[in-house]
Parts: C-alpha cells; structure tokens; sequence
C-alpha cells in the first residue's frame, strides 16, 4: 500500500506552499493504519498501541497517546465523563 499525503501550509510570506510524503504501510499495519484514517484511532489494536507508546515514549509517559488512542482509558484515571 502506498500512501501521499500532501499538507498545504501557508508561509510567513503568505504564500502557499505544500509539503509531499510518501510512504509505505506494511501489510501488517493496513488495518490499524485504515481506522486512523478513517479517524477510528482508539480502536486500532494493542500491538499498533505499543509500537506507538515505545516509539515515543515521552509523548506516552505524559499520556499524550493515551489521550489519541485510548481515551477511555484517560477518562477513567482522571475521572472524565464523555
């Protein structure tokens, strides 16, 4: 699966310029990258959660993952309601 995404930004010169990147999503990832997609993030499986959580650690120990694919899992440490 080959995958472009382009992201306009707009420069301080208020001219529009646009950035390209194109990737490759391993076979084993099409299904949890096909939920992020289609903005299903906290359904994507524990394995994909894991792979995310040790790529970036800091972002998991301050629980910013958590918040992006696991919600519910931060609504009832802090209590939160949806």
């Amino acid at each position: 699966m080959r995958i472009r995404i382009t992201y306009p930004h707009t420069m301080m010169s208020l001219t529009p310029t646009y950035a390209t990147y194109l990737f490759n999503v391993p076979e084993k990832w099409k299904a949890d990258f096909d939920l992020i997609v289609s903005e299903k993030l906290p359904e994507v499986s524990d394995e994909y959660y894991q792979l995310v959580c040790s790529f970036y650690p800091r972002l998991a120990e301050k629980g910013v993952i958590d918040s992006w694919l696991r919600p519910d899992k931060v609504q009832q440490t802090t209590g939160g309601t949806k």
